[in-house]
């Protein structure tokens, strides 16, 4: 495919027909009414901003791009806000490509992921809860996307298999957290790690060799995508306190209102997965901003508006 990979780009570089995915197309004005279009292009390691200025319209087919298109694009890479971004001159539809070029995966096998989740949950004490967790599992559909469905769009885990591995993560957080704080409730926090996110496999969707956000994840989002599925699987019988408790976790899991959540954490549970979330999530974003490969004369990464710093890279050095 492509000589050079998104993480490979610098500023400077000059492509001719390269190929990427079209990730996000839109139309823009600017101050003085002039009309431009802001892209996002992908490939399997990452994202890049392009724009498409007004002279360039005709070149860039922009009456017949759609999202999960692939083109191919000509252009130069320069710099906006200390991040990298491409300034179209010519981008044409291809039907030649290899789709594993553009849908990224986790360097985890995911069976084997999941395998290391039912270790846990076989483990659980509450028999109630790890059945519940075992008969949503039953569901072959819910279950196939589960393995696949990336965490997020854009910024963290936002690969195949992401949310997978963005749970694994979470799980080993979580026996870290009940050694350290006894009073929780480890099965009950299991129960909120394993489905707290289960509302992507609903949000997120394939079009064409990129993942986007489905309609019903545009009008209802993962949260209540997430309530509306598991609340569907408690038996009749379940305790009543217990249930709420357990989906409490999902609708409060972004830790406070203005990040999405209808409600706060009010359960120690509710807590401390909010903030393995978050944990994970961060350094899932450190990854992804590492992933682009800019780095300055200081080792220092592109500035993530995510994170709202840059990082400075490790490198192997010899002791003096």
């Amino acid at each position: 495919m492509n000589k050079l990979y998104i993480k490979d780009l610098k500023v400077g570089d000059v492509l001719v027909n390269h190929k990427f995915a079209i990730k996000d197309f839109a139309k823009k004005v600017g101050k003085t009414n002039n009309e431009y279009y802001t892209v996002v292009l992908s490939d399997k390691t990452g994202f890049i901003d392009a724009k498409i200025w007004s002279n360039s319209f005709a070149e860039c087919s922009v009456d017949q791009i759609k999202i999960g298109n692939v083109v191919n694009v000509t252009g130069k890479i320069d710099e906006y806000n200390s991040t990298p971004q491409i300034i179209l001159e010519k981008m044409i539809i291809t039907e030649e490509y290899n789709a594993g070029d553009f849908l990224s995966e986790g360097t985890r096998d995911a069976n084997e992921i999941f395998n290391s989740i039912l270790e846990t949950v076989d483990l659980l004490e509450d028999t109630d809860i790890k059945n519940l967790i075992l008969d949503i599992f039953k569901n072959e559909d819910l279950l196939k996307k589960y393995k696949q469905v990336p965490a997020g769009e854009f910024v963290h885990h936002s690969f195949v298999g992401g949310l997978l591995e963005h749970v694994y993560e979470m799980l080993e957080f979580a026996k870290t957290a009940k050694i350290l704080y006894p009073d929780i409730n480890f099965s009950e926090l299991a129960f909120g790690v394993i489905f707290h996110d289960i509302g992507k496999i609903e949000e997120l969707g394939v079009n064409g060799v990129v993942m986007e956000r489905t309609l019903p994840g545009y009008l209802i989002g993962h949260l209540g995508q997430g309530l509306l599925l598991v609340n569907k699987h408690f038996p009749e019988n379940f305790d009543v306190t217990k249930k709420n408790r357990l989906l409490h976790m999902i609708l409060s899991h972004h830790g406070e209102k203005d990040k999405g959540s209808p409600i706060q954490p009010m359960t120690l549970e509710a807590l401390v997965l909010s903030e393995i979330d978050t944990l994970s999530s961060r350094v899932g974003i450190y990854y992804t901003n590492l992933s682009k490969g800019e780095t300055d004369e200081k080792g220092l990464t592109a500035y993530s508006k995510y994170l709202g710093a840059s990082f400075l890279v490790h490198k192997d050095t010899e002791e003096p």
